[in-house]
């Protein structure tokens, strides 16, 4: 099945069961730097560290909110509507009850850090083959 444009977020162990591993993989960092000096980007990226980004800041909902600033502004929106690439953010942890809501796992123990809707406001479930994953459109 081919994927739609968009962000995919996935824990890092269900990656290959319904959307092979890209081969071009970025650091959260350097994801948003792309974004933000509207630089090429890959038609199927991998980006890791958005959970740890998050779980290291001062206030995650304020990182948060930059984050999604930085993703969702117009002009950063009008470039990755024109490149139209698949971003799959993997994450330590991820899980749905009444919201969506991701962290790392430290000793065996899942810990949440930050709701999915701070940073991907239009999450919401798409089936992809027959794996239910989180997707968010630009």
């Amino acid at each position: 099945m081919a994927l739609r444009p968009g962000y995919y977020l996935l824990e890092k162990r269900q990656l290959g069961q319904a959307i092979p591993r890209p081969r071009e993989t970025m650091s959260i960092i350097a994801f948003l730097r792309a974004v933000q000096r509207k630089e090429p980007l890959p038609d199927k990226v991998c980006v890791l560290g958005l959970e740890r980004l998050l779980y290291h800041a001062a206030d995650n909902r304020r990182a948060a909110r930059v984050i999604q600033q930085a993703l969702y502004n117009p002009q950063a929106k009008r470039h990755l509507h024109r490149q139209g690439p698949v971003v799959i953010l993997l994450l330590e942890y991820l899980e749905l009850s009444t919201y969506w809501k991701a962290g790392i796992r430290r000793g065996g123990t899942s810990h949440e850090v930050f709701h999915i809707e701070w940073v991907f406001p239009r999450a919401d479930i798409e089936t992809v083959g027959k794996v239910d994953v989180c997707y968010s459109m630009w």
